[in-house]
Order: C-alpha cells, then structure tokens, then sequence
C-alpha cells in the first residue's frame, strides 16, 4: 500500500465517531468523522497494484486508528466497477449471480451480492472479493455497505439539460448520467490519458442527445483545476462545477477529493 493522502485534525477521544472506508481494486480509504457534524477528525488514503488480503492488512497496519478507536458506526463503499443497475420490476435475487456471470464473466472467489435503491425503483448487482468481506467481518462485524453507484444516486441533481456527475480515481473515473429526473447511465471508464476521459464523455452526449453547451458537468476526485484534464474539459463543456465536500480538508488537498467518503458519512443514522 502506497499512502496518498494523510490528514489530521484536533483529536476526537470522547465524541461518538463514524468511520467511512472506501474499497476498491485499487485502492483503500478512510474518514473519521463526527456522527453529530461534518467535522473531519482524520484521513487516509492509499493506492495499490492490485487490491489483495495482505495489501488489506497493511493498510491496517498503516492507521492504528482503525484498530484502536470504538466507532458507533462503520459504513462501507464498495468501488469495483464491475455493477449493473437493474429495474426493480425486473429483478430477481436467485438469477442476480447468473445476471453478473453474463455481463464480466464468472469470477472465482466473488460473492455476488444485491442493494435495494428504493428512491430510483432499483437493483444494484455486483460481485465482492471474498477476502474483503473476511476482512471486514474480522475488524468491523457491524458495518454496513453499499455500493459506489448506490451512495452516488442518493446526489445525484436533476436538470432538464442533462447532468453527467463523474468521479474521478488515479486510473478510472465513474460516472452517472441523467436528464430531468430520468436515469441513463451508470459506468466506470479506465483511462490513461485526457483524450480518453473526453473521448467517454463526447461518446455519452453524443449517445444520449446531450448539448455539450447545456449539460451539466459535475466533477469529483483526484483532479483539480491546473490539471490537463481539466484544462481539457473546459474547451469542450461550458457548466463545469466541482462537487466539494463539507468535510473540513486542506488547501493542499481541496475537499472535493473526498466528496464520496463525504457521501459515505452522510449516510450515517
């Protein structure tokens, strides 16, 4: 595990804490946040080759907090991108592993699980490395997970245009498209380069009859404004917003790097 970023703030011994960890094939990350406010009382995140039980448990070994520290909740964000979206009227729980074998293929050591995503009327199918849910059940048996896309939609505006809300990783960008208040897309890319990630979103506007001058490009993660990325975008989108988060971060490391773990604490109880 290599760290990425590293942010701590007063220290938080006797407030009742919430702990937000995102999970993906590449990478793995926390907030410690309090459970009454937005208050960001510590940060992690790491990035990895290949995400694997040992690489799990060095990043475990790189925050004692995550050990040490009594949490009254534990929330969980899955960010593979292997997903489908399925319209509830459509599902069914015993077909949702064949479902998934259909579209990526079968794959060993996964269990396929499913989320109920009521206020859109779906499913959302994927598959999770065993080794995650062993170690999840090991250190965090009452955690509670969901899937990127799910915590996501729960965000996601509404604009008669068109909005297209990406989230931006080091290798992968997800994105979740709409138009008033319908649904079109739910995906995540690879990209190597700026020309992929516009070659993707010129691809969506043109599939889906989207107006690059009115669509509404709403950005996340690991990109900022002096970046060529986003010098690239502004030449092709007029209504380019980032998503900041309420989470207090740095002026090093602007908020909307966070915004998913941000999400991830809102849906605290």
């Amino acid at each position: 595990m290599k760290q990425i970023f590293y942010i701590k703030n007063q220290q938080a011994d006797d407030l009742p804490l919430v702990l937000s960890l995102s999970i993906g094939k590449h990478h793995a990350g926390f907030a410690i946040t309090g459970k009454a406010s937005a208050r960001l009382y510590e940060l992690g995140w790491c990035s990895t080759e290949k995400l694997s039980q040992e690489a799990l448990q060095e990043f475990t070994g790189l925050y004692p907090v995550l050990k040490e520290k009594t949490f009254s909740e534990v929330l969980v964000q899955y960010s593979f991108a292997e997903s489908t979206l399925v319209p509830s009227k459509y599902f069914r729980h015993e077909e949702a592993g064949t479902l998934h074998a259909a579209l990526f293929g079968k794959e060993p050591d996964r269990n396929v699980v499913s989320e109920t995503i009521a206020e859109w009327q779906l499913h959302n199918v994927y598959a999770l490395p065993v080794f995650v849910q062993q170690w999840l059940s090991e250190h965090y048996q009452q955690a509670r997970f969901y899937h990127r896309h799910t915590i996501a939609l729960r965000s996601l505006q509404s604009h008669e245009q068109g909005v297209i809300q990406a989230e931006f990783g080091h290798n992968s960008f997800s994105v979740l498209v709409s138009k008033g208040s319908k649904l079109l897309l739910a995906q995540t890319y690879s990209y190597a380069s700026p020309a992929d990630v516009l070659y993707h979103l010129l691809k969506i506007c043109q599939e889906f009859s989207l107006a690059q001058q009115e669509v509404q490009l709403l950005l996340s993660g690991f990109i900022d404004r002096d970046s060529a990325l986003y010098k690239e975008l502004y030449q092709y989108f007029i209504h380019i917003e980032f998503r900041y988060a309420d989470i207090i971060a740095t002026a090093e490391n602007p908020s909307h790097f966070f915004t998913s773990l941000n999400d991830l604490a809102q849906c605290a109880s």
